[in-house]
């Protein structure tokens, strides 16, 4: 029961962040809102349509990428440049088909679970390509316009909790080791 009361909650919280983007997106025309609303709306109806774990990590790690999830959220911004948007356009987008990748294989979650192997869509050429989208979205809004040292905070905070997830993740999910032959490379190909 409180498993269920849980998921409700999240489901409205969801359902809370699209609504108020897509008021932002309606108000402004602003196309990164539009996708913000978009990625909120695809993570509500992805908690509603998966998979139940097979295993799931430890509460603290939970609550880790709970904290990475809403991080974003707390970004101060005050002006848009174009390398900024672009890369924040370019990182909500890959953001939005991992997420509808996951969705469509019932196995989207915020917090590590074990909801099965999922290498089709983004996940073919990078294991983490969420993650992926995250970063590039937020160093572009931030280094490109919004380089503040409560962002930059925020930022170092958004990588470790990401780093860590990963690593839970990665120890989480059956057949990951086989997976890291078929794609080798983690957020950024060539690099990591």
């Amino acid at each position: 029961m409180a498993r269920i009361g849980l998921t409700i909650l999240t489901l409205f919280l969801w359902v809370f962040v699209a609504g108020g983007y897509l008021l932002l997106s309606w108000r402004e025309a602003s196309l990164t809102a539009g996708l913000l609303a978009l990625q909120a709306l695809i993570a509500a109806a992805g908690l509603l349509h998966r998979r139940e774990a097979k295993t799931a990590a430890p509460w603290g790690d939970q609550l880790i990428a709970w904290l990475s999830a809403l991080l974003p959220l707390l970004l101060h911004l005050t002006q848009e440049t174009l390398p900024g948007k672009s890369l924040n356009l370019a990182g909500l987008s890959l953001t939005v088909w991992a997420l509808l990748t996951l969705a469509k294989g019932r196995a989207f979650a915020i917090a590590p679970a074990d909801r099965g192997l999922i290498a089709i869509g983004p996940y073919r050429f990078i294991r983490h390509p969420m993650y992926t989208g995250e970063l590039l979205s937020v160093l572009g809004v931030v280094f490109f316009g919004n380089l503040t040292p409560w962002n930059l905070f925020l930022l170092l905070l958004l990588m470790l909790t990401l780093l860590r997830r990963i690593h839970v993740e990665e120890g989480l999910v059956s057949g990951y080791r086989s997976y890291t032959y078929l794609v080798r490379w983690r957020v950024l190909p060539g690099v990591w």
